[in-house]
This record gives structure tokens, sequence and C-alpha cells, in this order.
């Protein structure tokens, strides 16, 4: 697993002011909201390139609960510790005749914070990757970076830092695998100014005769230099396929497709009617998608289904599996079938007016066997969950699924969850109120413990329905 650490988080509010006057009311002609940090900007590229990462650092207030909600939007993990008191910084980035920025101070960040920190780091193991990107604030030790790195010290982590001068310098003596200053910040270091390809290569060798193993020195418009552990330069390094783009912000640049299905011969095979898509302006929204063929699933094997999602240029697609039976595995979850009502299950709910039951569907011709789900049902704005707490007893790899119905509405959320103590997997449920659509959110866990599953809603008025909860092991530690 890739994570990244972000110790100054932000919300980034970039607004367009055709002519900026000072001391007079200014009026936007644009205004976008990101999050920001550069360790969160590492997983939200990871994030569009289809990598996983997780995001790690504190957030504060309902600024950071934005941010760390929008990050997730993006498809990234989090994993960010709440402070008691203060604000998730808000940065404001000015476009006009000049570029402009305030930046927030962010809020304190207490011992306690730190150690629990230190806690979530000390459960990375060989072959995860670190990434520790950005400033240091002024609540924080100086030699932050410089204290994780020693405390990881042995555990066959690979530790890449994005950091500015003293911070880049003083944690060469740990090894770090990847280092990456601009043309600017290496120039800083070795007090000279550095313009060209050529003239970066004989100072990159020298952070890496210091301790660095591999150089990644970025150049703005010129690309970057980037030389290994072998002391090779290599010629160029490729772009990021998704940069955000203010010239065309409602362009499409990825479609979320959904999840691998394996269906049982012979059942119906459902696709959803809506597919999330991200613009390069960093929004996301809900396009119909029209699915060109499904299977038969008469025939057992594997399908590639295409569709044409509304006003994107480029196809989706969906996997299908279509086999004879599905391989036996043991579900962890208890009385799933609601046998004991609600007595196994751990519901919460914001106010009385939120309706749940035991909803035993029928289907025509009458007679029919009940179809058994929970549903819930408000008439306002509310909240509500259902859970369960296991114990795991093997580390391995396991997945969580359920399937959902309910109302599609504006400002619906609804998330499946799988929480440990390595943090918390999630997937984003999107409703459809004419078929049950499957869900299923996959989480490593590395040693014996217990865990939460469940559903969250946060939601206007809308029911919702759900059923089949299943935690499976996908595969054992070791196999």
């Amino acid at each position: 697993m890739i994570y990244t650490v972000t110790f100054n988080p932000s919300l980034d509010y970039v607004i367009q002011v055709d002519d900026l006057t000072l001391g007079e009311v200014n009026r936007t002609t644009s205004e976008k909201i990101y999050p920001g940090g550069k360790g969160n900007n590492v997983s939200v590229i990871l994030s569009n390139l289809g990598h996983k990462s997780k995001a790690l650092g504190f957030k504060a207030g309902f600024t950071g609960e934005q941010m760390e909600t929008m990050l997730e939007e993006f498809g990234c993990y989090t994993d960010f510790i709440p402070l008691e008191e203060g604000l998730t910084r808000i940065n404001v980035k000015v476009k006009s005749n000049e570029e402009s920025e305030i930046n927030g101070q962010g809020p304190v960040i207490t011992d306690t914070a730190i150690e629990a920190l230190y806690q979530k780091l000390d459960k990375l193991t060989a072959g995860d990757v670190l990434v520790l990107a950005g400033s240091i604030p002024n609540t924080l030790p100086g030699d932050m970076y410089e204290r994780i790195m020693e405390r990881l010290q042995g555990k066959e982590i690979r530790i890449a830092v994005d950091a500015t001068k003293d911070l880049l310098v003083n944690v060469l003596k740990y090894h770090p695998f990847l280092i990456k200053p601009n043309n600017h910040e290496l120039g800083d270091i070795f007090g000279v100014e550095l313009k060209t390809r050529e003239e970066v290569v004989p100072y990159a060798r020298k952070l890496q005769e210091q301790g660095a193993r591999n150089v990644l020195v970025s150049m703005a418009g010129e690309g970057a230099v980037l030389l290994d552990e072998k002391g090779t330069v290599l010629d160029g390094v490729l772009s990021f396929l998704f940069t955000r783009n203010d010239a065309c912000p409602e362009k499409p640049a990825k479609i979320y497709e959904p999840e691998p299905m394996t269906v049982v011969k012979d059942e119906v095979c459902t696709l959803p009617e809506m597919l999330p898509v991200l613009l390069y302006d960093g929004m996301v929204e809900q396009r119909r998608v029209n699915w060109n063929e499904v299977p038969d699933t008469r025939v057992t094997g594997e399908y590639d289904v295409t569709g044409n999602v509304e006003g994107v240029p480029f196809a989706a697609h969906a996997k299908i599996c279509v086999v004879e039976e599905l391989p036996e595995a043991e579900n962890l979850l208890l009385d799933v079938g609601w046998e004991d009502g609600l007595a196994r299950w751990n519901v919460e709910k914001s106010e009385d007016a939120v309706a749940v039951q035991l909803f035993p569907e029928f289907v025509d011709p009458f007679p029919a066997p009940p179809v058994n789900a929970v549903r819930v049902e408000a008439p306002k704005n509310f909240t509500f969950s259902i859970c369960q707490t296991v114990k795991v007893q093997e580390a391995g790899t396991y997945t969580l699924s359920v399937a959902f119905q309910g109302t599609d509405t504006t400002n619906v959320d609804v998330r499946l969850f799988l929480n440990t103590e390595e943090g918390k997997e999630e997937t984003v449920i999107h409703p459809t109120e004419h078929a049950w659509t499957g869900y299923k959110v996959t989480c490593e866990i590395r040693k014996p413990q217990e865990v939460t599953a469940g559903i969250r809603i946060s939601s206007p008025p809308m029911y919702g329905m759900m059923r089949n909860f299943c935690l499976q092991t996908v595969k054992r530690e070791g196999q």
C-alpha cells in the first residue's frame, strides 16, 4: 500500500476575478474548491492513474471533514486524525491580472495527535511506500520528517520525500528511496541557479552521494530529470495522464467503472444505470450509461461489456464473470438473514422519525418466498448506519459485499465501509430505485483483529434497502 502524509492539509479555494481592485468590492467569475496539500495531491493523482493509496495526516472542524470527503470523492482512501480544536486551513488562490494567494495557519497539533500518527505509521510493513510531502507547520517539531524516518528504519519501507532545503537535506542520512526537489529548490540547496537539464544532473548526483537512492527533479515546462539508484539519467519522464485543465473544466477525464461482477449461471445480471464521471475541474458528476450488450448468463465465461456514457467520448467497461456456482466461503457476519431481527446488528439513526424495518419483498407471481432486506426511510434530512463487529482470525485479503436499492437524489451519500485497525476502506453506493445493485470493498488485514462492517447513509428524504451482507476471505496471507 502507498501511504501519503500531509501535515498541514487545506481546502484550496480557487477564484477568478477579471480585474482585481484592492479596496473595492470584487466579483468572482469562477470558483472551485479542491483538497490541498502536497501529500493529498499525490493521493489524488495516484487515484486518477488507477493506484490505491491512503492519505494520512490531521483534520479539524468542518473544513477538515470536507477536505476528507472530497479526497474520498476522488477515489482516495483516508485515515486522518481528528483534532479537537481549530479548523483545517483554507488557502485562497486569486487568479486575476496578477495571481495572489492567502494561506491559512491551520490548527494546533497536540502531542496526543502526533503520537496517534506514530501509531498508524508503526503498522506499515515491508514493501509499503510512504510519501512525506510539503511543509511542516510551526506547531510540529521541525525535525518531524527525521523522527518518522528514524522510527521506520529497518522495516524495508520505501520512503519518498518532497520537501525543501533543510527538510530535504536532513533526511538524506536515512537513505530515502526517492526525493523530489524542483530545479529551483535544488539550486537553493547549493546556492546556484539551475535552468537546464544539463545543469541539474551534477547537483542531483551530489544529493545521491549524500544518501538519496533516486533523485527526481521537476522542471515545470521543461519536464523532469530522474537519476536512478544506479546513477543512470533517464531521458524523460511522462507527464501525468490527468491534470486540472481550466480551459475546458467540464471535459470528462475519467469514468469510475463498476467493480468486476460475479454472476451465477441463469441469474439476472444488472449493471448500474449511472456512473460517476470525473471532470477536468476535479468535480464528479453522475452520468447515465447505456450498456451495449449484457452477456447471456446461460453461458459461463468472462465478459467485457462496454457502455456509452452521456457526454463522454470514450467507453465505459464492466467485467462480468458467469460461473456455475459461487465458491463456498464462510460469511464472517452473523445473522445476515435477519432471523433474530436486528439483535446482532448495531443500528444508529439521527431521529425517531427515521423508520427502520425488515422488509420482506415479494416477487410476482404470488406466492413467492420473501427476500429479506433492511429498509430505512425518513421524511427529512437524516443520518443512519447499520454495522456489525466481528473477529477476523487470520491475516489476508477480505471482501465486504452488499446489494442495495433506493432513491437516487441530490446530496445522497451512501457508503459501504469496513473499519480495521489499519484504517477504513469505503466504497460509494449509487442507489437505483428499480434494481438491486451489488457493491463490494476489498481490504488487506494484516493480523487477527476485530473489524466493523456496514453501511452509512447521510441524505435528504429518501428510502434505501440493503440485503446480502457478506464478509469473506478472498486470499489468506501466504497464499
